[in-house]
């Protein structure tokens, strides 16, 4: 069978329809009648109608099968488990309720999804899809500096707001990943290191971080090039091949171990310029030595220098440790130190040479312990020349600091 129709709601309880339907039957015998019409067809009927239905049931405006009365959504068509409303994203919570209706989502969550299952909806998650906690809106915080991994620079380490969540153990002002000295506190122009001695160098690349310099952190008092710790002669200019120690005359020799340091001579003359004045040196030197604390009463010896120079040549050591020894066994006895200069150069810096070979050998002796009350110095400059500053002979005896012993 088949058909075709038409239905029409006039109001809530009447329906109008007019329809029509036809019938093929497998037989010839329908209406009792075979032979007498069409023996070789079977029977086939229609039937059509007007019809008016009433409706006895309650009232379910949604055509849901839920009576408006029991249907908590009547004008939604829905479903019996969700009490008539419907459920567009088939999540179980009902439309009505979903706070998410589109989106497949959880009952506890109101429908909404929570992608990390950390217990917030997406919509409210400022991280969905990374497990995190409520109090950060859904984002983690591995290192628990209340700062989101997301907006922490450091997110392995806890740090500091200022820092973008990075740490300054030091607490220098400087975040130590970008602190070369994280465990010292330190400054911007050093990137966070300490420079001890304020001289441009960190401490950690200083050779001598208490002491300023220029030299990798070290000082070079005599500028040449050799920091003082590295400088057998940190007060006067001097050269590498000697640790610092100058070589005035350029002869192979240091001045200290050069019996001539301002000519020119030969090693093997130990800076003589021959063997004649070696030998004469040599004598002098011996003459020199044999002074002793017995025979050393009443006199006065002299200390040379070198030309410009106000430190205490090794050869003379012995000389003053004697002085030291005479001193320290009587007394009663006092020392008085002059210095003295030749005639090169100005009034003024030869006043200041001869005070300061003065000076050189009352520190000496104090080092020795020879009370400062018992002796005095002085210079006189190039006043009291015992020789010609015609030559360099005599110019080297003028470069002098006598110590007499007065006996009281």
């Amino acid at each position: 069978p088949f058909g075709f129709g038409v239905k029409y709601d006039i109001n809530e309880n009447f329906v109008i329809a007019l329809e029509a339907g036809f019938r093929f039957a497998f037989s010839d015998y329908l209406d009792g009648i075979s032979q007498g019409a069409n023996p070789g067809l079977n029977d086939k009927y229609k039937l059509s109608g007007l019809t008016l239905t009433y409706r006895f049931d309650k009232k379910d405006t949604d055509r849901d099968g839920i009576p408006d009365e029991t249907d908590s959504c009547p004008k939604q068509a829905g479903s019996v488990k969700l009490n008539g409303c419907p459920d567009f994203d088939k999540d179980g919570v009902a439309d009505k309720d979903d706070e998410c209706p589109e989106v497949f989502g959880l009952l506890p969550l109101k429908g909404c999804p929570d992608n990390d299952s950390d217990g917030i909806a997406n919509q409210n998650d400022e991280c969905p899809d990374v497990y995190g906690s409520l109090t950060l809106k859904g984002c983690p915080d591995k290192d628990k500096d209340g700062i989101i991994d997301k907006n922490d620079t450091c997110p392995d380490v806890a740090g500091l707001v200022e820092f973008g969540g990075c740490p300054d153990t030091d607490k220098d002002g400087i975040a130590d990943k970008d602190d070369a000295c994280p465990t010292a506190a330190g400054t911007a122009q050093m990137k966070g290191c300490p420079d001890t001695d304020n001289d441009g160098v960190a401490d950690k690349d200083d050779a001598c971080p208490t002491l300023a310099g220029t030299l990798a952190g070290c000082p070079d008092n005599d500028k040449d090039g050799i920091a003082d710790k590295d400088d057998t002669c940190p007060d006067v200019a001097g050269i590498a091949a000697f640790t610092g120690c100058p070589d005035t005359d350029g002869d192979g020799v240091q001045d200290s171990k050069d019996r001539q340091p301002t000519v020119a001579g030969k090693p093997e003359f130990e800076g003589a310029i021959d063997a004649p004045t070696f030998a004469k040196l040599i004598k002098a030197e011996e003459k020199l030595l044999k002074i002793s604390p017995k025979n050393m009463d009443g006199k006065s010896v002299s200390v040379l220098f070198e030309l410009n120079k106000t430190a205490i040549q090794s050869m003379y050591a012995t000389l003053l440790d004697n002085v030291a020894t005479t001193m320290v066994a009587n007394q009663t006895y006092k020392l008085r130190i002059a210095g003295h200069a030749d005639e090169i150069g100005g009034d003024v810096l030869n006043q200041k040479l001869s005070e300061k070979r003065a000076e050189a050998c009352f520190d000496y002796l104090l080092s020795k312990g020879v009370a400062a009350n018992r002796m005095s110095f002085s210079g006189s400059g190039e006043k009291k020349p015992v020789a010609s500053n015609a030559t360099e002979d005599g110019r080297q005896q003028n470069r002098r600091t006598t110590i007499e012993i007065i006996i009281k």
